[in-house]
């Protein structure tokens, strides 16, 4: 009788030791096999507020804040008219910056955004626990403050990005690719079923229904030359300007948006007003870094060089 309770001591106490045993290997990650590399982590879903979240609010609070170039919005009437300092913004309007502009949208305590030259920006929805936009084209700058109950989301392309709190930079071209890069914080970006996080000091590039690639770091440099003319005086006004810049970036040449291909390569006609000119290129990226180079002074003159013909008193005498 007493080698039975013994037996059945033993066995409990076995039974226990291989539950625990399951415990600290499986459950808890503490079983290591070093012929595997262990699988990454899935990036944990930004959830997406609730219903309650969801309601509009009443009276909008973004409004414009500063205004530079020409900049307009379309609102219900569905006219574009010069944009307003100072104007408050609501669900579905329309805001288009000129290549030598820029506005400044501000939600105060919640978020501020900068569109870029040449952008066209989308307001969706001002709810309580969410904000949503579209970017239909061009460049934005976002500054989301920290919040765990408030989801800041924006769309381009196929590409949608999330954040409860970061600085980041997000653009997209003609064709409907994104970039995006982080300067603060984390994005959730997700494109055809695929999520990744973006991130503080990271950017990621999306080529359109391909999914977004794995984040790399923003690069700690900027390329930007330019090829200058020879030659510093002109008779004639139209003067091109070539240059390349690093792939992703944006160049004004005297403050105006040009178009850069995917080489980061770059060509624009420039007129030459007449006397001295001076000429400025300016390079920026998603990483918040800007680099500006300056040209010779270059002169122009279109007159026409004057002449006269002198005589002498004495060819008009007889011989």
């Amino acid at each position: 009788m007493k080698g039975g309770r013994l037996f059945f001591a033993l066995v409990a106490s076995f039974v226990v030791m291989v539950s625990l045993a399951y415990l600290m290997l499986f459950e808890h990650g503490w079983f290591e096999n070093p012929g595997y590399e262990s699988r990454p982590r899935a990036p944990e879903r930004i959830q997406v507020a609730v219903v309650d979240d969801m309601e509009p609010i009443s009276n909008a609070s973004l409004s414009v804040v500063k205004l530079e170039g020409k900049v307009e919005i379309m609102q219900a009437d569905g006219a574009w008219k010069p944009a307003k300092q100072g104007e408050l913004l609501e669900s579905h309007d329309k805001i288009r910056t000129g290549s030598a502009a820029k506005a400044w949208l501000e939600m105060p305590e919640f978020f501020s955004v900068v569109v870029d030259a040449g952008s066209e920006f989308e307001i969706g929805l001002l709810a309580k626990g969410v904000v949503k936009f579209l970017l239909e084209k061009g460049m934005i700058f976002a500054e989301v403050m920290d919040d765990p109950n408030r989801l800041f989301e924006i769309k381009a392309s196929t590409t949608t990005a999330r954040t409860k709190g970061a600085s980041f930079q997000m653009m997209t071209n003609r064709n409907g690719n994104v970039s995006l890069g982080t300067t603060r914080g984390m994005v959730e970006v997700e494109e055809t079923g695929k999520i990744i996080e973006v991130d503080e000091g990271y950017l990621t590039r999306i080529v359109r229904g391909k999914g977004p690639q794995d984040p790399i770091k923003i690069p700690t440099g900027m390329l930007l030359k330019v090829h200058w003319p020879e030659e510093t005086k002109f008779s004639q006004p139209n003067l091109e300007i070539t240059g390349q810049t690093s792939p992703g970036a944006r160049v004004r040449i005297n403050n105006v948006l040009v178009l850069v291909n995917a080489k980061g390569e770059f060509k624009k006609n420039i007129r030459l007003r007449e006397g001295s000119n001076r000429i400025q290129v300016e390079s920026y990226d998603l990483g918040g870094k800007s680099k500006t180079t300056q040209s010779p002074n270059f002169f122009l003159d279109t007159k026409p060089e004057s002449f006269r013909i002198e005589t002498s008193p004495e060819m008009w005498k007889k011989s």
